[in-house]
């Protein structure tokens, strides 16, 4: 069952948003803060690397910035 890996994602989570959130105080681990934070996190950088890596070419490194720059303002505006 998926239930114990779950667990521990949550757990990492939190402890990230602990140290590296923007406001950790003001959040908490819900589905909205969970879906949040796996957008900047996991789906930002996939996103926009992936027409890259599909074309055998790595992301120019502007690309990074944009990432960076997306990432801190989904996180700074938190959870809808």
């Amino acid at each position: 069952m998926r239930r114990p890996r779950w667990a521990a994602v949550r757990r990492s989570l939190r402890r990230g948003l602990r140290c590296k959130g923007p406001s950790p105080s003001d959040w908490h681990i819900t589905p909205a803060s969970l879906q949040t934070v796996a957008f900047a996190l996991v789906d930002t950088p996939y996103g926009a690397s992936r027409r890259y890596l599909l074309a055998g070419k790595p992301p120019p490194p502007t690309v990074d910035e944009l990432i960076v720059r997306t990432c801190r303002c989904v996180l700074s505006l938190g959870p809808s």
